[in-house]
């Protein structure tokens, strides 16, 4: 069986079926290109984008933790921190959270066994929250058992689940 072609083309001349041959593979590959191509095009640009600033803000975690780790190392030495007589860690973490403007990102507070607290907080300043864990470390012998960050779409601002615990320490 040999292909025969509709009426309409059978009655163009040889140039213009092929003018009309080369004009659909150039629609073909251009909606190709269209549809399929440059969409995926655009959303590797967008993600290798997205991923650049997340490697900024992780980087610019890493170096405010590093910081805070230094700072905690020169302020502690020599000194004897533990919760004022009478108060429970539960007690004074709602009234630091509260003097370091924590409180209206903190979500939940809740205790973990004897000398711990659990905190999740949704959207909290980053070196906020690493300043008053400072503060709780060198001032009541707080330390942190578990802590666990997400960025949020705000630099600086981040999710966090912390798990705190009483330790009484003397000097590194």
């Amino acid at each position: 069986m040999d292909f025969q072609p509709p009426e309409v083309i059978a009655r163009l001349s040889e140039r213009e079926r092929n003018s009309l041959l080369f004009g659909g593979v150039v629609l073909f590959f251009f909606m190709t290109y269209s549809f399929l191509l440059e969409p995926l095009f655009v959303e590797n640009e967008l993600l290798l984008g997205k991923l650049e600033k997340d490697r900024q803000e992780l980087s610019w975690m890493r170096g405010s933790v590093e910081r805070w780790q230094q700072q905690s190392k020169k302020k502690n030495r020599g000194g004897d921190a533990s919760l004022p007589k009478g108060k429970s860690l539960l007690g004074v973490v709602d009234n630091t959270v509260k003097r370091f403007r924590l409180k209206e990102t903190l979500r939940r507070i809740e205790p973990d066994g004897k000398n711990g607290v659990k905190l999740s907080y949704e959207g909290v300043s980053f070196d906020s929250l690493i300043k008053w864990l400072g503060m709780m470390e060198r001032k009541y012998g707080v330390v942190v058992v578990r802590m666990n960050l997400s960025a949020r779409d705000q630099l600086g601002d981040v999710n966090a689940r912390v798990s705190l615990q009483t330790v009484k320490r003397k000097g590194l």
